[in-house]
C-alpha cells in the first residue's frame, strides 16, 4: 500500500552569499571602493582623451566590476519541493517459538503462551486507536527474518483503501501469520532491515513486542542503529522475570570410537534452574543405531540418584564396558521431582565399538627423548600402529613406525585414518591453515584425540612462535590452557629448576585411570609417592574454562592451589 504524499514545488530567486540583509554591507561596501577607485584612476588617466572617450572607457570597467560582483553573488533560481507524507509507526512481534511458551508461576510454567499475551495487548481498542488518531499502522512479524503482516490506516482514512486490514475488523488470518515457529530471533536483522525500508521515510516510533534479547544476526544493541532508524525505539518485554524450575540434560560427554573390554569413561552434564536440594535419577541407556529415531529409549545399563547442589551446572560420571561391535546409541535420561519443561529431559550421542589396532600419528618437531621413548613402547605394542611425522627428518631416515610421513594430512579422510595424534612440541606454523582447520574438525567431529605435550624449542619460543602467531589460532583454541601472548622477549614461558618435584595431582586426576600405574587407587597412589619428580614446565596462564586440571607443578615456590602451573589438563572438545 503506497503511502499518501502532496507535493508543492516553489520556485524563487536567491542570491548564493546573501542570507540575511545584514550580509549586503561589506560586499556593497567592496563594490562602493573598487568604483571610486576605477573612476579616480580613469580621470588620471584619460586626460588626454576626450570626454566622450574617458566617459565610455569609466563606464565600461564600471559594468565590469559590477557584472563581477553580481557573478560573486552567485544568483540562481532555486526550487523546493515540500512533500506532505502520512506518518506511520511500526510494531514488530516477535515470532520465534519461545513465544509459544505459557508463563504461569514461575515453579509451574503454566499459564497463557506469550504470543496470546501479545495479541491480547493488539486487540486493545485503547492501544491501536491512540495510535490511529494520527497515524498509519503497521505490522511486521520477525524470528529469522521481518515480514510485514498488515497494515491499519488512520482513522480518518479508514475508507480510502479497500486492501487494507482495520483495527475492530482483524481478519483471523492475522492469528496464522502471528504463529510461534521461528527457531531464531534476529531483532538486530530485523531493526536494521526495517531501517533500510524506511530510510527516505522514517517511522515517527517503533515498538517491539518480544520474550527476549536476539540470539541470532547481528546485535541489536549496535549503537548506531537507532541513528539509521531515525526514529524512537519503544520495546514491550513479554515472559516471565524468574526463569522456571527446571532440571535439563546439558550435554552427554563420551568417545564417539570404542573399543570392546575397554572401560569407556562417559560423562554427563546437567543444568538446573531454582531446583537446588532437588532429588534426580540419571538414568543411562544404550540401543543398537539401527533404532535411531526411537528417540528418548533403550535398556538401562546404570542410573544414579543425584541430590542437585547450588551450583547450576552438574557432573555425573558413568562407566561402562563394551563387548559387542557395531553402531550404538547412548542416552542420558533424567527423572526428576522438580517438574519443568520436559524437552531436555533426554540427550543423545552415537558411538560405534570396534575392533582393531589402535592408529597413531607421532607428530615431533625434533627427536626429543620423549618422542624417541614413546616411539618405540608404541612400536612394541601389538595393539598400536604408529605412524611417524618428524619435521627435522631427512628422506630415507629409519624410524620405529608403519609409515614414514613427510607431510601432515591434507584432507579428513587421511586424519580419520587415525584415532590418537600425539604432538611432542612440533612446529604448528609449518602445518598450513587449512591442515589446522581440518585437524580441528577431525577433534570437534570425528572424536579424533590429540595429546600435546609442550617443548622450549618451538612452544617455549617467546618472539616468533607459533603461540603467538595470529595463523594457529586454531591450535591454540584445542589446547586446556590459556597460552602467554603479548609476551616480551625478558618473559620467561617455561620453568626449570635443580629441584625435582612430583607432580600434584587434583582430585580428578586421581581418578583418571589412563595415568594409573597399578591396578588399585592405593597401589596408584604409592607408586606416583615413590616417583622422584620433574624438573620443569611449560608456563601457562590458566586452565580454560571447560578444562580439568588433572596435575599441577608441585613446586611451592610458583604459587599456591590453582595459581600453580598447570602441567597435565584435558578437556572435551566439539
Amino acid at each position: 500500500v503506497p503511502l499518501l504524499a502532496q507535493s508543492v514545488v516553489r520556485s524563487t530567486f536567491r542570491w548564493g552569499r546573501i542570507e540575511q540583509p545584514s550580509d549586503w554591507w561589506l560586499p556593497g561596501f567592496a563594490l562602493a571602493a573598487a568604483l571610486a577607485y576605477a573612476f579616480w584612476m580613469y580621470r588620471k588617466d584619460a586626460v588626454e582623451l576626450k570626454p566622450v572617450a574617458a566617459k565610455l572607457l569609466t563606464f565600461l570597467r564600471a559594468v565590469v566590476l559590477i557584472g563581477l560582483f553580481l557573478l560573486w553573488l552567485e544568483p540562481g533560481i532555486h526550487r523546493e519541493r515540500e512533500t506532505l507524507q502520512s506518518s506511520h509507526v511500526d510494531i514488530l512481534i516477535d515470532t520465534s517459538s519461545s513465544m509459544s511458551i505459557a508463563d504461569g508461576s514461575p515453579d509451574s510454567g503454566t499459564g497463557t503462551a506469550r504470543l496470546t499475551r501479545a495479541l491480547d495487548t493488539l486487540s486493545q481498542p485503547s492501544f491501536l486507536e491512540t495510535l490511529r488518531r494520527r497515524h498509519e499502522v503497521r505490522l511486521f512479524r520477525f524470528d529469522r527474518e521481518l515480514k510485514e503482516i498488515g497494515r491499519l490506516p488512520r482513522l480518518a482514512e479508514k475508507s480510502q483503501d479497500s486492501d487494507t486490514r482495520a483495527a475492530g475488523d482483524t481478519p483471523p488470518d492475522w492469528l496464522d501469520d502471528l504463529s510461534p515457529s521461528g527457531e531464531e530471533t534476529r531483532l538486530g536483522d530485523a531493526l536494521a532491515h526495517l531501517a533500510e525500508q524506511t530510510q527516505d521515510h522514517p517511522a515517527a516510533a517503533v515498538f517491539v513486542i518480544s520474550d527476549g534479547a536476539s540470539n541470532a544476526g547481528v546485535s541489536a544493541d549496535d549503537p548506531g542503529m537507532l541513528d539509521r532508524l531515525k526514529t524512537s525505539v519503544y520495546t514491550l518485554g513479554i515472559g516471565q522475570t524468574d526463569q522456571p524450575r527446571n532440571v535439563g540434560v546439558e550435554r552427554l560427554e563420551v568417545v564417539k570410537r570404542i573399543y570392546p573390554g575397554d572401560p569407556c569413561r562417559i560423562t554427563g552434564l546437567l543444568r538446573h534452574v531454582r531446583a537446588e536440594g532437588a532429588s534426580v535419577d540419571v538414568e543411562l541407556l544404550v540401543r543398537p543405531g539401527s533404532k535411531a529415531e526411537d528417540t528418548g529409549t533403550g535398556e538401562q545399563i546404570a542410573t544414579q540418584r543425584v541430590t542437585l547442589p547450588a551450583e547450576a551446572l552438574v557432573s555425573v560420571p558413568f562407566q561402562h564396558v563394551f563387548t559387542d561391535l557395531g553402531q550404538f546409541i547412548l542416552c542420558l535420561r533424567i527423572r526428576s521431582e522438580a517438574g519443568g519443561d520436559a524437552s531436555d529431559d533426554f540427550v543423545e550421542v552415537p558411538v560405534e565399538v570396534v575392533d582393531r589396532r589402535n592408529r597413531v600419528l607421532l607428530f615431533a618437531g625434533g627427536p626429543t627423548r620423549d618422542y624417541q621413548f614413546a616411539r618405540s613402547v608404541l612400536w612394541r605394542d601389538p595393539t598400536i600402529e604408529p605412524d611417524i611425522l618428524l619435521q627435522t627428518g631427512q628422506p630415507g631416515m629409519s624410524q620405529e613406525g608403519k609409515r614414514i610421513l613427510d607431510r601432515f594430512p591434507t584432507s579428513l579422510a587421511e586424519l580419520a585414518e587415525y584415532d590418537v595424534i600425539f604432538a611432542f612440541d612440533p612446529d604448528w606454523k609449518q602445518v598450513p591453515p587449512d591442515g589446522q582447520r581440518l585437524l580441528e574438525q577431525w577433534v570437534a567431529q570425528q572424536g579424533g584425540g590429540l595429546i600435546v605435550e609442550a617443548g622450549v624449542v618451538h612452544m617455549g619460543t617467546a618472539l616468533g612462535g607459533w603461540t603467538q602467531d595470529p595463523d594457529c589460532k586454531v591450535i591454540r583454541d584445542l589446547l586446556p590452557v590459556e597460552l602467554q601472548r603479548n609476551v616480551g622477549v625478558t618473559e620467561v614461558l617455561a620453568y626449570s629448576g635443580a629441584e625435582a618435584w612430583p607432580p600434584a595431582f587434583t582430585e580428578e586426576g586421581w581418578n583418571a585411570e589412563y595415568l594409573w600405574l597399578k591396578d588399585t587407587p592405593e597401589e596408584n597412589v604409592a607408586a606416583w609417592e615413590s616417583f622422584e619428580g620433574i624438573y620443569s614446565c611449560h608456563i601457562s596462564r590458566r586452565a580454560k574454562p571447560a578444562a580439568v586440571v588433572l596435575a599441577y607443578f608441585g613446586d611451592p615456590s610458583l604459587g599456591t592451589g590453582d595459581e600453580r602451573p598447570v602441567y597435565l589438563a584435558e578437556q572435551f572438545y566439539g
